[in-house]
C-alpha cells in the first residue's frame, strides 16, 4: 500500500476456522456471557521493514571480450534476500569516453537489454555496471562490480584504421 496506494482495498477480518455460517466476534464489553472475557477480540499486526539491499551481477558479455560496432546483449542476475520484498528493477549503465551513461532499466527477470554502440565511438575499454533496486527502495549501486570489455572500432569494418588496440595480459 505504501508504494502503490491505489492497491489499498481494505482489510478482511475472519476467524481462523470459519464455517459456512460465518464466525462470531465478541466485543470487549462481553464478560459474563462470554466465558469471563476469554473471547475478547484481538488484532495482531506484523510489520516487516526490509532494510537489506538486493544483490546482482552482470552475466554477459564476458570479461575482456572484444566487441565491435552494433548491438551488444547485456544480461544480469538480481535477487533480494529471503525475507525481502523482491527486486523492483535493474538499471544498466555503461562507461565510455570517460563518462557513465544510463542505458536502460529492466523490471522483469531475466534481466537483459540490447545496447547499440553509439556512432563514432572509437576503440577503447568499455565498462558495464548495474544498479539493483528492491521493492523497499533499497539500492545496490554497481552490484557485483563492473564488467570490462574491449570495443574495437574496426571490428567488422576493415576500412577503419585503429588508433588503439588493447594489450593482452
Amino acid at each position: 500500500w505504501y508504494s502503490d496506494p491505489n492497491s489499498n482495498y481494505g482489510i478482511t477480518i475472519q476467524a481462523n476456522n470459519e464455517s459456512a455460517n460465518g464466525g462470531v466476534f465478541y466485543s470487549k464489553d462481553c464478560y459474563s456471557q462470554c466465558n469471563n472475557g476469554a473471547y475478547h477480540p484481538r488484532l495482531q499486526v506484523t510489520y516487516h521493514v526490509d532494510t537489506i539491499a538486493p544483490t546482482g551481477n552482470i552475466t554477459a558479455p564476458a570479461e575482456g571480450v572484444k566487441i565491435g560496432p552494433g548491438q551488444v546483449s547485456i544480461m544480469a542476475n538480481a535477487s533480494d534476500d529471503a525475507g525481502g520484498v523482491g527486486v523492483q528493477s535493474v538499471k544498466f549503465k555503461v562507461l565510455y569516453d570517460g563518462q557513465w551513461h544510463d542505458i536502460a532499466t529492466d523490471t522483469t527477470a531475466p534481466y537483459e537489454i540490447n545496447w547499440t554502440t553509439p556512432a563514432g565511438l572509437h576503440s577503447q575499454q568499455i565498462r558495464f555496471a548495474i544498479d539493483v533496486t528492491d521493492n523497499a527502495s533499497n539500492v545496490t549501486p554497481n552490484a557485483g562490480g563492473q564488467r570490462t570489455v574491449n570495443f574495437i572500432e574496426s571490428q567488422g569494418n576493415p576500412s577503419v584504421v585503429e588508433k588503439w588496440v588493447p594489450t593482452s595480459k
